[in-house]
C-alpha cells in the first residue's frame, strides 16, 4: 500500500465493520463464529457443473460468505484482450479464462487472519470429496506483506461448459471484446457470471445498499466481498478450492480519498520546490524594449522629424501640416 495511505486508522475501522457485521444474524461472515455453524451439503451441480456448497432442505441454494476488507487491486473493466486475462493470472487458471479479480487485505487485522484460518478449514472439509493426492491444498496470495487473498469469477464461460443455461443480455461496461466473443457463439455470459456491485448509503436519514458501476472501486477501499466456495479441476488432473466473486460492496472510501489528497498536495509541493530551486542563483532576465516600427519608408521618417522641427521652432505644435 501506499505510504501516504492511512494504515492504522483504516485497519482500526475495518475491525469495528467486521465486529458488527459478524454480530449481524443471517450473514455467514468468514471470519465470524457462524462460518461453519450452520447446515450445508457439497454437491456437483449448476452451470456449469461443479461441487459447490449449498444449503439444506428441499429450495437449496448456493452459500454465500461474507469477508470484509480493504482492496489491493481490482480487476471489474472491460476486457483488455480478447483471449487473455486482464491481468496476468492466465497461467494459474489454464491459460484461457477470461477473469474479474480482487484482492483483499486485512492489513494484518486479526479478526481478518480468523476469516483465513476458517477458509483453510473449508477448504479441508472439501478435500474430503477427493483422494487426498489429487487435491491441491488452498494458499492465500505469496509474496505479499500481509495475508491478501484472491476473488476471481469468470467474464464470459465458455460455451461448451454451459449448454443448456440461461443467456442473460450482456452488460454494456465488458467492452467489445467480449460482445465479440459472445455474438461468434464461443462464450456466453450467464447467471454464474454476474457480480453485483453495490455501495452502502449510510446518513442520518438512510441505511440502504445503491448499485454502483464498476468504476466505483479503488484500491485502498474498505469493503464487503461476497463470494462462494466451489471445487474445481486443475491442468494437472487434480482438484482445488476456489473463492468465486458473487458481489462486492463499497464501505468507507475515505482513507482512499485522503490518500489520494496528499499525493495531490506533495506533487503540486514538489513543483514548486523546483520550480524555487531552478531559480536560485540565476541572474535576473533583462528585458530589452524596443519601440515598434511606424513607418515603411525612411524617407517618411525624414519627412516627418522634419516637420516636427519647424513646428517646434514656431512654438505652435498644434498646427497642422
Amino acid at each position: 500500500m501506499d505510504n501516504k495511505y492511512d494504515m492504522e486508522n483504516a485497519k482500526t475501522f475495518l475491525e469495528e465493520f467486521m465486529a458488527r457485521r459478524n454480530a449481524e444474524e443471517g450473514v455467514i461472515c468468514m471470519a465470524g463464529d457462524q462460518a461453519s455453524k450452520f447446515d450445508y451439503q457439497i454437491l456437483k451441480t449448476g452451470i456449469p457443473s461443479c461441487h459447490r456448497v449449498l444449503t439444506t432442505g428441499q429450495d437449496t441454494e448456493e452459500v454465500l460468505f461474507r469477508l470484509q476488507g480493504v482492496l489491493m487491486d481490482v480487476n471489474l473493466g472491460p476486457l483488455k484482450e480478447c483471449l487473455q486475462s486482464p491481468r496476468p493470472l492466465s497461467k494459474k487458471f489454464g491459460g484461457k479464462e477470461l477473469i474479474h479479480s480482487i484482492e483483499l487485505s486485512g492489513l494484518g487485522s486479526n479478526v481478518f487472519d480468523q476469516g483465513v484460518m476458517n477458509l483453510y478449514l473449508w477448504d479441508l472439509r472439501l478435500s474430503r470429496m477427493f483422494e487426498a493426492a489429487y487435491w491441491n491444498q488452498w494458499t492465500p496470495e505469496s509474496g505479499k506483506a500481509d495475508t491478501t487473498l484472491l476473488f476471481t469469477n469468470r467474464v464470459l464461460t465458455p460455451s461448451f461448459l454451459c449448454e443448456g443455461g440461461e443467456e442473460l443480455p450482456l452488460p454494456s461496461e465488458l467492452g467489445k471484446h467480449a460482445k465479440a466473443l459472445v455474438q461468434d457463439g464461443s462464450h456466453k455470459y450467464i447467471l454464474d457470471n454476474e457480480i453485483s456491485l453495490y455501495e452502502h448509503v449510510k446518513t442520518a436519514d438512510q441505511d440502504k445498499y445503491v448499485q454502483v458501476p464498476y468504476t466505483t472501486f479503488r484500491k485502498g477501499d474498505v469493503v464487503e466481498v461476497t463470494f462462494s466456495l466451489i471445487i474445481l479441476p486443475t491442468t494437472s488432473g487434480k482438484r482445488c478450492t476456489k473463492l468465486v466473486l458473487r458481489g462486492l460492496s463499497l464501505e468507507s472510501a475515505a482513507y482512499t480519498n485522503a490518500m489520494m489528497i496528499r499525493k495531490a498536495m506533495e506533487a503540486v509541493d514538489m513543483k514548486k520546490r523546483k520550480r524555487s530551486n531552478s531559480d536560485e542563483g540565476k541572474p535576473k532576465q533583462k528585458v530589452n524594449f524596443r519601440r515598434a516600427k511606424c513607418y515603411k519608408e525612411e524617407e517618411d521618417m525624414e519627412k516627418e522629424v522634419e516637420v516636427t522641427d519647424g513646428k517646434l521652432q514656431e512654438m505652435d505644435i498644434t498646427k497642422d501640416t
